[in-house]
């Protein structure tokens, strides 16, 4: 999964060179040639609260390291309980690697674990991409996406969804926590340094309502989106009809089955599609939706899908899509 391109539309920098829009106490944290870090274990805030966005950012760890991005902090005073913290750690170190793996690099600390290893060695940099959709939180290191959560579903503040126990101090369950709040850093936790670059932020426009649709339309997503994660151009050629259509951002227009699935060919990958308008008359129809990676992030684009329904069954005589840098 890439990182955002940064340098687009809508992003800005968190903080600025004399971390003047910071809530901060004096002499912790400092800015010297676009590196931020601190001397002490107190964390920096933005001052603004942030609802929906995307926030990309560069971290360096020492040996030992114990840090963490926390977003949705509605109480920067008694933040623990009152916030989601994206865990940054060295899981080189002994006490870190030793420790639970929700206690890792890249998990939401104490309640889901990071779904692979992907932290590099102390001293190098690493990229995080961190998108908060409401209560969809996403996390991209260094080109993986190796979490994603659905904050509902954790209504306990003792046990998590898989059985697991979230440590005490951790007392208000997820799915009461509010879905905005400040963005902030954790400092020199643990005796050890953390360090910080290039932090942009980008602001999210609020989600659009889904329709349910008709079991036999949604099937035509289900189908496209499985054929799709499957890297299947034959199958996913088979939905559209034989004189079916795609046009596609930055590219040429290709009409027929068989050319549409030589246009495929290599394509695939993760894919949610997700229904916003629909409509179906005797054998012709259409949905309009937004397309992206997954379910838990922000949309990468809209859809349009025209359909011609043949021997009983909805084929798909037109797709047309757009993209963004989120």
């Amino acid at each position: 999964m890439p990182h955002p391109n940064t340098s687009g539309e809508g992003w800005e920098n968190l903080f600025d060179d004399e971390l003047s829009n910071t809530i901060k106490p004096e002499g912790v944290w400092s800015m010297d040639d676009g590196i931020l870090t601190a001397s002490e274990d107190i964390n920096i805030w933005s001052s603004k609260v942030y609802d929906n966005f995307v926030i990309d950012l560069e971290f360096k760890t020492a040996e030992g390291t114990n840090s963490g991005v926390i977003i949705y902090a509605t109480d920067t005073g008694d933040w623990v309980p009152n916030s989601v913290e994206v865990q940054i750690a060295d899981d080189y170190a002994e006490q870190w690697a030793e420790s639970p793996a929700t206690w890792q690099c890249g998990a939401i600390f104490g309640h889901l674990a990071a779904s692979k290893r992907m932290v590099k060695e102390p001293g190098e940099w690493n990229r995080y991409t961190i998108i908060a959709n409401d209560a969809f939180i996403t996390v991209i290191l260094n080109g993986e996406v190796v979490t994603e959560m659905d904050m509902n579903l954790w209504t306990s503040a003792t046990t998590n969804p898989d059985g697991s126990e979230i440590p005490e101090w951790l007392s208000t369950p997820f799915a009461d926590l509010p879905t905005f709040g400040h963005v902030g850093f954790q400092g020199k936790h643990a005796g050890a340094p953390i360090y910080f670059r290039n932090i942009k932020i980008k602001e999210l426009s609020s989600r659009l309502p889904s329709v349910t649709l008709p079991p036999d339309l949604d099937q035509v997503l289900r189908n496209y989106e499985h054929w799709w994660q499957a890297r299947d151009a034959k199958m996913l050629a088979s939905l559209f009809t034989e004189d079916g259509f795609i046009l596609r951002p930055g590219r040429q227009p290709v009409r027929g089955r068989a050319n549409i699935q030589r246009a495929y060919e290599g394509s695939g990958g993760p894919l949610s599609l997700r229904a916003l308008e629909y409509a179906m008359e005797g054998s012709t129809g259409y949905i309009i939706g937004e397309w992206g990676g997954s379910k838990y992030m922000p949309a990468a684009g809209k859809f349009i899908l025209s359909l011609r329904k043949e021997s009983g069954t909805w084929m798909i005589t037109a797709d047309m899509d757009n993209g963004s840098n989120w």
